[in-house]
């Protein structure tokens, strides 16, 4: 049963990493990989897929070179396991990182946080609240600072609770922990997915700008 579920954990993983990779390719280097028919990247990919990437501490990671560019820094986050994901398909571009880091891990938060979530959605009997769900789509961004870019990510967690008492018709004051997912609705299952989906894009544009604002020379 528990090699069942590894198995299953794995190919999870596996399917994410690789609509993500293909999502944030551009289109050149989609027909370059397609023509080639290049093995190596799978099997590259299923060695990072076996270490069990955690998509919060790349994110954690990102968000302290973009706050702190150093080079201590810089090395910890080329070391880790999805920016070299990243860079089997993409190479090494700006400061030695692949481009489109921010939206690949974005991306890629977004597919594992959601894996995290959805038993729960599917589960009639489940335990799990809004501020549950909240919590596990807000790790990694709980940044500490007086930054603009921690600042930003401050607000967009503020914003995200806010945006989803709205759209699922809760008062401004209302608890999300005294919810749970189990009392959702179909039609609010999908408003709760696409408030997330909404939030991990903010992130990501975010990130984008801070990330065009290094590469440009800025630096607060």
């Amino acid at each position: 049963m528990m090699n069942q579920h590894r198995k299953s954990s794995g190919l999870n993983k596996l399917c994410c990493v690789m609509a993500v990779l293909l999502f944030c390719l551009p289109a050149s280097a989609q027909n370059a990989s397609d023509k080639n028919g290049d093995q190596r990247h799978n099997r590259d990919l299923q060695t990072i897929l076996n270490s069990d990437p955690d998509s919060a501490e790349a994110m954690r990671l990102y968000i302290r070179w973009l706050q702190e560019p150093n080079e201590e820094n810089l090395d910890l986050l080329k070391k880790n396991d999805l920016v070299e994901a990243r860079a089997i398909w993409n190479g090494y571009h700006a400061f030695g990182l692949p481009n489109g880091l921010e939206a690949f891990l974005t991306s890629y938060d977004f597919g594992d946080k959601y894996l995290k979530i959805l038993p729960a959605l599917q589960n009639p009997k489940t335990t799990m609240t809004l501020e549950d769900a909240a919590e596990i789509w807000t790790k990694g961004y709980e940044v500490a600072g007086g930054s603009e870019l921690a600042k930003g990510l401050r607000k967009l967690n503020a914003d995200y609770r806010n945006e989803l008492k709205s759209r699922l018709g809760f008062p401004a004051e209302y608890l999300l922990s005294n919810f749970k997912l189990s009392q959702l609705s179909s039609e609010l299952r999908s408003t709760l997915v696409n408030v997330q989906r909404e939030y991990a894009s903010k992130v990501g544009k975010l990130l984008h700008i801070r990330s065009e604002e290094l590469k440009n020379g800025a630096n607060d």
